[in-house]
C-alpha cells in the first residue's frame, strides 16, 4: 500500500521525483538518455540500441525484462531528437537561447531538412550535429557583415 502511495505521490509530483521508468514514459527516458549519453545521435538509434542503452542506466527501468515494442521505441526517439535538436540549437545560437528569443523559424526548418533527408537520402543538406561548423559560418558572417558596414561608414 505505501508503495502504491509513494507511486502516486511521486507522479503528482512529476517525472523528475521518480527513480524507476517504464517504456511508456518516452519523455522521461528519452530525458534520461540525452543527459546520460550526449554523444548518441537518435537519428542513428533503433529498438535494440534504445534498449541496451537504457538498461546500462543504472536501476532506471522498472522491468528490465519487459519488451521494449516498436511503437514505444519510436515514442522515446521522437522525443529523444526534440531535445537532441534544442540542445544543438542552443549550442548553434547561443546568444539567442541566452536572450530567450524565439528561434522558431531556424528550427523549423531545421526540422524540415532532417525529414526531407529522411525520405529522400539522395539530398543533400548540412548535419545538424557538426554544430561548430554552423558556429564558425555565423561568426565569419558576421565578420563581413562588419567589415561592409566599416566600408560604408568610411
Amino acid at each position: 500500500m505505501l508503495v502504491k502511495q509513494s507511486a502516486v505521490l511521486c507522479r503528482r509530483l512529476g517525472p523528475l521525483c521518480r527513480t524507476f521508468a517504464s517504456w511508456k514514459d518516452y519523455e522521461l527516458v528519452a530525458k534520461r538518455l540525452d543527459r546520460e549519453f550526449p554523444a548518441e545521435d537518435p537519428r542513428m538509434v533503433n529498438a535494440y540500441r534504445i534498449r541496451t542503452l537504457a538498461l546500462e542506466l543504472d536501476d532506471f527501468i522498472d522491468d528490465p525484462r519487459a519488451v521494449l515494442k516498436e511503437k514505444d521505441a519510436a515514442g522515446i526517439v521522437n522525443h529523444w531528437k526534440h531535445i537532441y535538436d534544442a540542445r544543438l540549437h542552443a549550442t548553434v545560437y547561443p546568444e539567442m537561447a541566452e536572450d530567450k528569443e524565439s528561434c522558431q523559424g531556424e528550427s523549423s526548418s531545421w526540422e524540415h531538412d532532417r525529414i526531407s533527408v529522411e525520405k529522400d537520402p539522395s539530398k543533400q543538406v548540412a548535419d545538424l550535429a557538426n554544430a561548430s561548423t554552423i558556429r564558425r559560418a555565423r561568426e565569419v558572417d558576421r565578420a563581413m557583415q562588419k567589415d561592409r558596414a566599416h566600408r560604408i561608414k568610411n
